[in-house]
């Protein structure tokens, strides 16, 4: 339910005073009527409803007296589950208001403090609320945002952590565009090493120092954490931090099985050098998914991970999904992922333009004799924006429809964004080639954009260039 201007604040509480089994859920959009008497009426009437489970009035301005009143609506509530209110002056002190609440909510699962200008004071409240679960506080929560807080730093998210440790369900943390080094990244490691449950760290575009060691601390936390038998797969965003092939280096570590189940490492700066660290490590992990797409790999650095990936055909490996999108592969190191990527099912090299015929030419041929044994296993694709004129397409699409064996368990192409889709003889191409594999999902246009859940993105990226 949303709750504007045109909707009456006593018909709406009243539903929530009389447990009104279908309000479960209510967002107040911004620019909707939702001031301090509003939220105080909320406030009251959530000290008797059992059926409300979520709660989001962000954008909304919050004071400290009515943050209070909702810590006394989350002492008494037992069923609001994810909760977010205030806009970015709600401050420490709003945040020093709300936190005892946060500590005595018996079913609180979600809290999203993002961009309410949160500075070090409120951050400290809130870790000293999250410590509290050492004596039964905070027994539900299981995810934390506190992203987008320009005035908080390291000494905050340091607290927050050291709090957070106390939490036996903690799930996921996010710490979004904000200065994770020195003390904050001393605390994120014992985190990681400790926490029983956190399975999710979103560090996307914050910053850290790797000439200082920041990264270093976070793999010794990885190092501790392989060596639980209990802890649960992690997944890792890093989107965006500066990492470089050095930061790369040292998050792979020497330590095998870290057991990040996801890593994503978008437009972090990482080379050749890099990128071969960081897939030997996904590889003799327990790594599933490895985005290295925006980066400079170029063709010496896809030659490195389809190294790492043919040298992990004999052991057992869990990687799945490679994203190698506008890393400036070309034409030899699309053939090459294409000999060594045999257990592979999602690929997506999108965007790299240097790739075009000869590189499609070599991915067609995959798995139709011994020396293309790669890409057996692959189920979805993303060769879009690669290059490849109309000649290309039409010899990629005609290798696919003659040949059964030929990227054989393929179930969706995307193709969209290259040259040779603009022209005559491409849509008959296509049409031999979906008689050929009826099955087959072909990603032009948009509105045959495909489903892959790490090409979708990409996808809709390249349909939009090429004007579709």
């Amino acid at each position: 339910m949303a709750w504007g201007k045109t909707v009456g604040v006593a018909s709406w509480v009243e539903r929530l005073k009389t447990n009104d089994a279908g309000l479960i859920s209510v967002t107040v959009f911004r620019g909707r009527l939702f001031g301090s008497d509003e939220a105080a009426a909320v406030c009251d009437a959530l000290h008797t409803n059992t059926h409300l489970l979520e709660l989001y009035a962000s954008g909304h301005a919050m004071d400290a007296a009515t943050a209070a009143k909702l810590t006394k609506a989350l002492a008494a509530n037992k069923t609001l589950q994810s909760l977010c209110v205030g806009d970015d002056c709600f401050g420490d002190e709003g945040l020093a208001a709300l936190a005892p609440g946060v500590a005595k909510s018996a079913s609180l699962r979600t809290l999203d403090l993002e961009n309410k200008g949160i500075g070090d004071v409120g951050a400290a409240a809130l870790g000293n609320a999250l410590a509290t679960a050492k004596d039964g506080g905070c027994p539900s929560l299981t995810t934390i945002n506190i992203s987008r807080n320009d005035a908080l730093g390291p000494e905050g998210i340091a607290a927050v952590c050291t709090g957070a440790a106390h939490l036996q369900k903690l799930e996921k943390l996010v710490l979004n565009e904000l200065n994770v080094g020195g003390v904050a990244a001393d605390a994120i490691a014992a985190l990681l090493a400790s926490a029983p449950a956190l399975c999710a760290l979103d560090l996307t575009n914050a910053k850290l120092d790797v000439a200082a060691g920041d990264v270093g601390k976070l793999r010794k936390g990885f190092d501790t954490r392989a060596q639980r038998k209990d802890a649960p797969p992690l997944s890792l965003e890093m989107d965006g931090v500066e990492l470089g092939d050095a930061g790369a280096i040292a998050l792979a570590g020497e330590t095998r099985g870290a057991n990040v189940k996801r890593l994503s490492l978008r437009g972090c700066g990482v080379g050749c050098e890099g990128g071969r660290a960081v897939a030997r490590a996904a590889l003799s992990a327990a790594t599933e998914t490895l985005i290295l797409s925006d980066n400079t790999l170029g063709d010496a650095g896809a030659h490195a991970v389809a190294q790492a990936l043919g040298d992990a055909t004999s052991t057992s490996t869990s990687l799945r999904t490679l994203d190698l999108g506008c890393c400036g592969v070309g034409a030899d190191g699309a053939a090459a992922l294409a000999q060594n990527a045999a257990d592979i099912t999602d690929l997506s090299l999108f965007g790299n333009e240097s790739i075009g015929n000869d590189g499609l030419a070599a991915i067609a041929r995959a798995g139709s004799d011994t020396q293309f044994p790669g890409l057996r296993a692959l189920k979805s694709l993303d060769v879009g924006g690669c290059g490849a004129d109309e000649a290309g397409l039409i010899a990629f699409c005609d290798a696919l429809a003659r040949d059964e064996k030929n990227l054989q368990n393929l179930e969706t192409l995307v193709v969209g964004g290259n040259p040779g889709t603009q022209g005559d003889g491409w849509e008959p191409a296509l049409g031999r080639l979906r008689d050929a594999r009826p099955t087959l999902d072909v990603a032009w246009r948009a509105a045959d954009a495909g489903e892959s859940p790490e090409t979708r993105e990409n996808s809709a990226a390249l349909l939009a260039q090429a004007g579709e």
